[in-house]
């Protein structure tokens, strides 16, 4: 019994030391990161990687994969498949685009969505915006719009603003949802907030048709200047339109956001 108590212990401070070797490397890798010391943070990335270190073998990764770095993404795909296999939700997401793209490895959809699954799960929202995207287009899985709604859903929650226009436009069309405008302003509202030009141009246009929301003209101009000044053509013709009418705005024939050729 003591042999084995022995043994145990040996193995398990073995194991230990290991660990604790691993992580002073990628700590070390951090420092030389920091002074721009990229000879070396390679150098302890890799001998961490070797060592299973989760973290290493993410962070080995994503300097292979940068651009105008080493360039080397076949070698960046195997380093993330290491970390995912682990776990690791960055590595999950990105090996994921590594598969939706090509990048590095034969373009698969299916394990495209296995990986942003995975990351999805995790509450990676990024993750959760591609996989709804697959589900929508029926991209390495079969199409499914209740599927698509709900990891799309759950980005937006998370403020991802592609997944807030692309449910928004879903909710108007009843495209794998049941319609509902007054969800699609909602989701709308979500993206405008955080400057989307389109979501702000959309947003005008539904307080101006009363879609969703009670009709409303001094909304409707103000998300159209939102988005005109953003260069959105459709939402400078549109407030151009409110001036020249005095609708929901002084009437102003002179407007600067007026596109109409007199």
């Amino acid at each position: 019994m003591k042999r084995i108590s022995k043994t145990f212990f040996a193995v398990f401070t073995g194991l230990l030391i290991c660990n604790m070797t691993a992580s002073a490397y990628v700590d070390k890798s951090k420092e030389a990161l920091l002074q721009k010391d990229h000879r070396t943070a390679m150098a302890d990335y890799i001998v961490a990687a070797k060592q299973g270190n989760a973290e290493a073998q993410f962070n080995l990764g994503s300097i292979y994969s940068e651009e105008g770095g080493f360039g080397r993404h076949e070698i960046a795909a195997k380093w993330y498949r290491r970390a995912a296999e682990q776990g690791h939700v960055e590595a999950q997401f990105n090996l994921g685009y590594f598969y939706t793209t090509g990048l590095g490895v034969v373009r698969d959809f299916k394990k495209a969505a296995k990986w942003n699954r995975m990351a999805a799960e995790q509450g990676h929202a990024k993750a959760q915006l591609e996989l709804g995207l697959l589900y929508s287009l029926g991209l390495g899985v079969l199409q499914d719009g209740k599927e698509a709604a709900k990891w799309l859903n759950m980005a937006a929650q998370q403020g991802q603003m592609k997944a807030q226009m692309q449910l928004a436009s879903m909710y108007v069309a009843g495209k794998g949802v049941r319609q509902d405008n007054k969800e699609a302003v909602k989701l709308f509202r979500m993206a405008a907030k955080q400057g989307n030009e389109k979501a702000q141009h959309n947003l005008g246009v539904m307080y101006g048709r009363g879609q969703g929301v009670e009709q409303n003209h001094n909304e409707a101009a103000k998300w159209y200047r939102m988005a005109a000044e953003q260069g959105n053509a459709g939402a400078q013709n549109n407030l151009g339109t409110m001036y020249l009418n005095g609708q929901g705005v002084l009437r102003n024939r002179g407007t600067q956001y007026l596109l109409i050729d007199f």
